[in-house]
């Protein structure tokens, strides 16, 4: 029953998690292992809790070209941004269309991750000087990749998980105090 309101409380609202979502942008400054970052949970998250798509996705795109700014920008950028705008309509999507709860949260973490995993790579493939571009360069280039996938992995399920339950305890904390 909770979780049912949770869901109609928070869908589409425009809450106050632009610091909240400006601050973990900055912890991408604070050293961490490479791709251990909450980019991804936030893609995932941002669309359901802001009414309108364009705020939440100018947020995420553009708090990511800010902090790139800083950090350097790369070669396949522009790809990097293109996937995680798919991560954010895949996840306003499915997440709208299901009760958020912890199993679909980890469901859509699961699933952004290897999106993200599969798609940059190939890009890096592709349009980088790395690897051979034949199928064993592609295959090359995805083994190369599998410690990066591992902390993209733990860190999008991890922070989304950690984003999740710290609503949902501060809402239930709300309601118990009326």
């Amino acid at each position: 029953m909770f979780l049912k309101k949770l869901n109609k409380k928070y869908f589409n609202k425009n809450l106050n998690l632009v610091p909240i979502i400006l601050i973990i942008l900055l912890s991408r400054f604070i050293p961490h292992p490479p791709n251990f970052t909450p980019i991804i949970s936030i893609a995932i998250l941002c669309p359901l809790f802001f009414k309108k798509t364009n705020t939440s996705l100018i947020l995420v795109i553009g708090g990511m070209f800010v902090t790139d700014l800083f950090l350097g920008l790369y070669q396949n950028m522009i790809a990097t941004y293109l996937v995680i705008t798919l991560i954010y309509f895949f996840s306003k999507f499915y997440l709208k269309t299901q009760i958020l709860n912890l199993k679909n949260l980890f469901l859509v973490s699961i699933f952004s991750a290897s999106i993200f995993f599969f798609l940059t790579n190939l890009t890096v493939w592709a349009f980088g000087d790395l690897y051979p571009l034949n199928f064993e360069g592609l295959i090359l280039c995805y083994v190369m990749a599998i410690p990066f996938f591992t902390n993209t992995l733990i860190s999008t399920i991890l922070f989304s998980g950690l984003a999740y339950t710290s609503i949902f305890f501060i809402d239930k904390k709300k309601i118990q105090e009326f």
